[in-house]
C-alpha cells in the first residue's frame, strides 16, 4: 500500500509499544498547549491494525504518538482546534467542531521492522532525548530485529551493521550504548551527548565524584560547564580549603567567584559545592555526639534556600536538626512579625496555592 492521507478519529487509532520509557502525561506534555492553541500541523503516521479483530481499533499509529495522545486528550475536553489540507493541499487551521476532532494521518501498510524503525529515527531528532534512551532502543531493536541487522545470519549484530540501518557513525552507535550502560551503573541521567563526552574524558575520581553530587542532588551541570571543569583540571577542594566558607573570612559571593574563575564552575554548581562542603564539615563536626545523620536532607525538605541559608551560615555550632528547627521557625516568626498586612495576605495565598 502506498502512503494515503485520511482524516481519523482519534479513538479508531491505538499506539504500538513505544519505546519510550519516560512519556509524560498529555496535559503536562509542552506540545499540549501548543496543539490546543494552534492544531495539529504535522501529520501523523499509522498502519492498520495488524490484528484485524473486531474489537481492535482500526489503526496503530508508529509515528506522532504524541500528537495523537494530545489530540485525544483534549477531544475528551471539548476544545481545540483542528487542521485539514483543503483542494490546493494547503494546510488550514479551523476550530474543532468544524472537523469533529479528526487527525490528520497518512495511512501506510507498514510491517514492524519499517513502523519501529521510524519510531526510532523520529524520537532519535527530538532534542529532549537523552542518549541513554536511545541505547536502550538500539539494543532492543537489535534484539526484536537481530536478523534484519545481520542479513540472515544467526549472529549478534556489528556496531558497523547497526550504524549502517540508522545512516549514523559507527562511533555514534558506541557513544550510546555505552551512555545506556553509563546511567545504568550510576542510577545518574546523563541528558546530552556532549555530557556523555566531557564525563568519559575525565579522570574517574573527578567522574565519580560529579556523578556522586549529581545523584545526591538531583543537579547535573551543563555540559559547556563540565568541558570548562576537565580544561582547568583544579579540583575545587583546593579552593574550598583555601577559602573556608566556614571560617568567616571571605563571604560566599567571593568564593563562587574563586570556583568559576579557577575550577569551571558555573554559579549555581558553585554555590551547591559550597553547601555541600559546610554540610560535609558540619556533619563531621557532630560525629559521634548526636544523632544528625539526616540534618542536612531534612533542612533541605523542609525549609526554601533563604531560610537554608541562613541557617548554614550563622548556625554552623547547632549540633542536631531538633536545634536547627527551633532557630528557622523562630527565624521565620519573626519574618513573619516584621511584614506588612499586604504582603502576608500575597505569601498566604501563594503557599495555600502551591500546598492544597
Amino acid at each position: 500500500m502506498t502512503d494515503e492521507f485520511a482524516w481519523l478519529d482519534p479513538d479508531c487509532v491505538e499506539a504500538m509499544v513505544n519505546i519510550r520509557s519516560d512519556e509524560d502525561a498529555p496535559d503536562d506534555d509542552p506540545l499540549f498547549l501548543d496543539i490546543m492553541q494552534n492544531g495539529v500541523e504535522q501529520n501523523i503516521r499509522v498502519r492498520p491494525h495488524p490484528r484485524g479483530q473486531e474489537t481492535d481499533p482500526d489503526y496503530q499509529v508508529y509515528a506522532g504518538r504524541r500528537r495523537w495522545r494530545i489530540i485525544k486528550r483534549l477531544k475528551q475536553l471539548g476544545y481545540g482546534k483542528g487542521t485539514y489540507y483543503d483542494e490546493d493541499k494547503e494546510l488550514r487551521l479551523v476550530p474543532w467542531k468544524l472537523t469533529p476532532n479528526l487527525l490528520p494521518a497518512m495511512i501506510k501498510d507498514a510491517d514492524d521492522l519499517e513502523a519501529d524503525r521510524v519510531t526510532i529515527t523520529e524520537n532519535i531528532n527530538r532534542k529532549d532525548v537523552r542518549p541513554a534512551e536511545i541505547g536502550r532502543w538500539i539494543k532492543g531493536m537489535v534484539v526484536k530485529h537481530r536478523l534484519e541487522f545481520t542479513k540472515g545470519e544467526d549472529r549478534e549484530p556489528k556496531q558497523s551493521e547497526i550504524a549502517e540501518f540508522f545512516h549514523r557513525s559507527q562511533s555514534w552507535v558506541s557513544r550510546v550504548v555505552a551512555s545506556t550502560e553509563m546511567e545504568t551503573e550510576t542510577q545518574v541521567e546523563i541528558p546530552t551527548d556532549k555530557h556523555y563526552r566531557a564525563l568519559k574524558s575525565m579522570p574517574e575520581p573527578v567522574r565519580e565524584n560529579i556523578l556522586a553530587k549529581a545523584r545526591s542532588t538531583g543537579y547535573m551541570p551543563s555540559a559547556a560547564e563540565l568541558e570548562r571543569r576537565m580544561k582547568a583540571g583544579v579540583d575545587p577542594t583546593e579552593i574550598l580549603t583555601k577559602f573556608d566558607p566556614l571560617s568567616g573570612k571571605y563571604d560566599d559571593d567571593f568564593i563562587v567567584w574563586q570556583l568559576m574563575e579557577e575550577c569551571g564552575f558555573d554559579s549555581r554548581s558553585a554555590k551547591l559545592e559550597i553547601f555541600n562542603w559546610k554540610s560535609d564539615k558540619m556533619r563531621k563536626a557532630s560525629s559521634g555526639k548526636h544523632k544528625v545523620d539526616n540534618t542536612y536532607s531534612k533542612l533541605g525538605q523542609q525549609y526554601p534556600l533563604w531560610v537554608q541559608d541562613i541557617m548554614m551560615t550563622y548556625l554552623v555550632e547547632a549540633k542536631s536538626f531538633d536545634t536547627i528547627q527551633r532557630y528557622a521557625i523562630s527565624l521565620i516568626r519573626h519574618v513573619w512579625n516584621n511584614i506588612d498586612e499586604e504582603t502576608r495576605e500575597k505569601i498566604l495565598k501563594e503557599w495555600v496555592k502551591n500546598n492544597f
